[in-house]
């Protein structure tokens, strides 16, 4: 293994120990939240706060997404993950003492840091990765990111076994504020420069580039300097005016809209539907490791198997949105339709087992993982020069659209929620098979 692969798998492992923890909380954060505020009304947390957190989370990050590139050119991808990270565990650490004021304070903190770990992590693995290298390192990115859906899914099935998540959430935190900090000294032990890689003098947008350019300006006046930012933000701005990026817009708010619904809204619609987490404690398990399984093997599909018989960007978009479509028409079968607003007694039109429930979960994962590894291919690809600032675009449109569908679901239920997925999710697959499409005829 070269050591340009080795520092793409370090990454991986980095990242599945940092989101085994934060994927596993983001799952059941609204529902201890809504717990928390009926047992603890001295918190000043209501019955929604679980929800404003993400919401404050994804808001920040979106103007986050404009300070971030210049930031990484100051900085370098190596040590802006380091820095990202941080925020992960500054956040779990205030549900040891939790009130409603340090939650949205931390929810704001780890907004920013979302925005520089993403942002960082994908100009990082552009920067280690040929061409040729690319569509492989992120589908082993992807994959072993996802394994965090399987080891956090098992120890939450050991401790929902033991009883109820809210009479342990404190220990429950305690061990992800742990496991997040073994994710942080990984990423401080990545290489900051790929190996034998030149960097094309040419090429004023390439990240590599843009660092050693700032290494160079510490000794150039502070004016300099400024100067330099400036002309960042408005390479950004330039780049949100070119048509293919107009186009993949809708892409990427699609993109936030089905990852706050797999992420968030599903497992909390399955806590709020008492007729099958009664029975059943450890079914947010169940759901972390259908979506983790999911997300597995549609990497391995989508990085491996599909390279091999040739299939293109855009025909596996089509798979990847009639397998999401089969998993919304589900939910809308076996869930009940206000279970996205508070606990019910009702049913779906048909009873949900387990199995259901984790079939569904499945279906949400796998269907995830063909989207984020196309698009990470795709931006890779079409803006190999400037990778941060199209990576900071499509994280700002996602974290805006997550919010807002975040704050939809808050009010609205299921059946609405899922029919306005299903429309974005056809617009979003009409754009990006057209923008495949062209950028293949224009590169014959």
């Amino acid at each position: 293994m070269n050591r340009n692969l080795f520092a793409i798998v370090l990454v991986g492992v980095a990242f599945a120990l940092i989101f085994s923890a934060n994927r596993i909380q983001s799952q059941i954060e609204i529902f201890v939240i809504r717990k928390l505020a009926e047992k603890e009304p001295n918190s000043g947390l209501v019955d929604k706060s679980g929800y404003y957190s993400q919401i404050i989370m994804y808001l920040v990050c979106n103007v986050s997404t404009f300070f971030v590139p210049p930031l990484i050119k100051r900085i370098g991808n190596k040590w802006s993950q380091v820095i990202g990270s941080i925020s992960f565990v500054c956040f779990m650490l205030t549900f040891l003492q939790l009130n409603a004021t340090l939650l949205y304070a931390a929810s704001a903190f780890l907004g920013i840091g979302g925005a520089i770990l993403w942002i960082a992590n994908a100009a990082y693995v552009v920067e280690f990765s040929s061409k040729d290298e690319l569509s492989r390192n992120t589908a082993i990115l992807w994959g072993m990111l996802q394994t965090s859906f399987i080891s956090g899914g098992v120890f939450l099935l050991f401790v929902t076994n033991k009883g109820d998540i809210t009479d342990s959430y404190k220990f429950l935190y305690t061990i992800f504020s742990c496991v997040v900090g073994l994710g942080v000294m990984v990423l401080a032990a990545l290489p900051s420069k790929p190996m034998n890689k030149e960097i094309d003098a040419n090429s004023n947008g390439n990240i590599s580039e843009q660092i050693e350019k700032a290494g160079k300006a510490q000794s150039d006046s502070s004016k300099s300097d400024i100067s330099s930012i400036r002309e960042e933000f408005l390479s950004l701005f330039r780049m949100m005016k070119e048509p293919i990026i107009l186009i993949l817009m809708a892409v990427f708010i699609y993109a936030g809209f089905e990852a706050s619904f797999y992420g968030s809204i599903y497992t909390l619609c399955v806590q709020s539907t008492l007729a099958i987490s009664k029975p059943h404690p450890s079914i947010v398990a169940y759901i972390s490791l259908g979506i983790g399984f999911g997300q597995i093997c549609g990497c391995f599909t989508f990085g491996h198997l599909v390279k091999k018989i040739g299939l293109d960007k855009h025909k596996i978009i089509i798979v990847v949105i009639l397998v999401q479509f089969s998993s919304y028409l589900m939910c809308i079968l076996f869930i009940p339709a206000r279970s996205t607003l508070s606990p019910t007694t009702d049913l779906g039109y048909f009873y949900a087992s387990p199995f259901v429930i984790t079939l569904i979960a499945f279906l949400l994962g796998f269907s995830d993982s063909g989207w984020q590894t196309q698009i990470y291919t795709a931006l890779g690809e079409y803006f190999p020069q400037n990778s941060a600032n199209a990576f900071a675009i499509f994280q700002f449109m996602k974290s805006n659209a997550a919010s807002a569908a975040l704050a939809f679901s808050s009010l609205t239920i299921l059946p609405i929620q899922l029919a306005a997925l299903t429309i974005s999710g056809f617009i979003a697959a009409g754009c990006f098979i057209g923008c495949d499409i062209k950028y293949q005829r224009s590169n014959l």
